[in-house]
């Protein structure tokens, strides 16, 4: 049985990822499932910042359709060891995406910190 989702299809959920994140963040743990709650709580959130569709490009290699988010620095509102980067909008407490943070960097509370430029992908579908 074959399987594919039309490039529109797989455009359409990075576009809503660049519409509506308004905040990307370095988080200390996330589990899949957790809430907008828990993964945003105060002592989880190393490091911050604002986000607009303008810091986000669409983009494409071969099947794999792309959107990739600009760095962005800001001051560390808390510290510890980035686990994540989680895509959020503040507005309506949606978890919209999540990747590993694999800097090993250790946030320190008032430092300067430089949230990486990241790629999230959506791929065609596979038989498991």
């Amino acid at each position: 049985m074959a399987y594919s989702l039309h490039q529109d299809v797989l455009d359409a959920a990075l576009a809503h990822i660049q519409a509506n994140c308004n905040q990307v963040a370095a988080v200390k743990a996330y589990a899949v499932g957790d809430s907008y709650a828990t993964v945003m709580a105060g002592a989880n959130v190393a490091v911050s910042a604002a986000t607009t569709s303008a810091d986000f490009t669409l983009g494409s290699s071969g099947n794999t359709r792309t959107l990739t988010c600009a760095s962005k620095t800001a001051t560390a509102s808390g510290s510890g060891d980035p686990t994540h980067i989680v895509f959020v909008n503040t507005a309506t407490s949606k978890i919209l995406a999540v990747t590993q943070e694999s800097s090993g960097v250790t946030v320190s509370t008032g430092t300067s910190y430089t949230l990486p430029s990241i790629v999230l992908e959506m791929r065609q579908p596979v038989a498991v």
